[in-house]
């Protein structure tokens, strides 16, 4: 059973993912913030569009960014091929540390520049460390630099505390006035288990937490899209309705799509893979 509407405020993307966001039927694919090939990147391309993603959230490289678009444009021409309807292309999400933010603070401000050049949608932080006033900071040089593209933030109940989200929160919303993304992730996965009872519970209580001191006190807060990470299995969007937590969207990452484990560049233009690439979120 669909969620009902929870309206969102976003204004530097199309109004197709709005309602994605609206209907809680917006799914990003999380390529990791590990570093990878340009093939692999490539292929996470191809995959996220026939796949039907909404988006595909991949790491600050100038390289990995226009790889990614270049597939995904291939990716229409693919399924041309094959006279399989062509849908929307999916957002771009460029994901940084703010750890590996504070490591080139000096030249955080070029290197914005150059990234508001760059062919995505949204800029993602991920906060692996509470440290506000470097926050602020950087918040402050995405204003500036990345004018032209839409902010997100990821905040973690392994990093932060609950007082701390909010807090963190109010300080996004006091330089873009409720027009960002928040990510939440209950924990971060390091051992690839992704139907962990606990983790989900982990996930849902912050999204809960923030709903309950943030977007249904406060209006300048009701309309911040909110996607759930972390803990996500097939489960996870039932257990969330049942707990009464509205959501808008949900972030799979790769590696836990067990079904494209090997699918790869060379195989990829298979029928068979196609056909298994274009059902992956059917369970979800």
């Amino acid at each position: 059973m669909a969620n009902q509407k929870n309206k969102v405020k976003i204004e530097k993307i199309d109004k197709y993912f709005i309602s994605k966001l609206e209907d809680t039927n917006f799914f990003k694919m999380d390529c990791g913030l590990q570093s990878c090939t340009l093939e692999e990147s490539y292929a996470n391309g191809l995959i996220a569009f026939i796949a039907g993603f909404s988006a595909i959230d991949v790491i600050g490289s100038s390289e990995i960014i226009d790889i990614t678009s270049t597939a995904i444009n291939e990716a229409k021409l693919i399924l041309k091929n094959y006279s399989i309807p062509v849908s929307v292309s999916p957002l771009i999400f460029v994901s940084e540390k703010l750890s590996t933010l504070k490591r080139d603070l000096l030249g955080l401000e070029k290197k914005f520049f150059n990234l508001n050049k760059k062919n995505f949608d949204v800029f993602e932080i991920h906060l692996d460390q509470d440290d506000k006033q470097l926050f602020r900071n950087v918040l402050l040089l995405v204003k500036k630099h990345l004018y032209e593209k839409e902010i997100s933030i990821n905040v973690s109940r392994e990093i932060l505390s609950n007082a701390s989200v909010i807090e963190i929160i109010k300080l996004v919303n006091s330089e873009f006035k409720n027009n960002f993304i928040v990510e939440v992730d209950g924990k971060n996965n390091t051992n690839n288990i992704y139907n962990c009872y606990n983790d989900t519970i982990q996930t849902i209580s912050i999204a809960d937490i923030i709903n309950k001191e943030l977007k249904l006190k406060e209006i300048s807060f009701s309309k911040i899209p909110l996607l759930l990470s972390g803990g996500i299995n097939s489960e996870t969007r039932g257990f969330a309705e049942q707990c009464g937590v509205k959501f808008n969207g949900i972030t799979l990452k790769k590696n836990q799509l067990l079904a494209l484990k090997d699918i790869n560049i060379d195989n990829i233009e298979s029928s068979i893979n196609l056909n298994v690439i274009s059902k992956v979120l059917e369970n979800f």
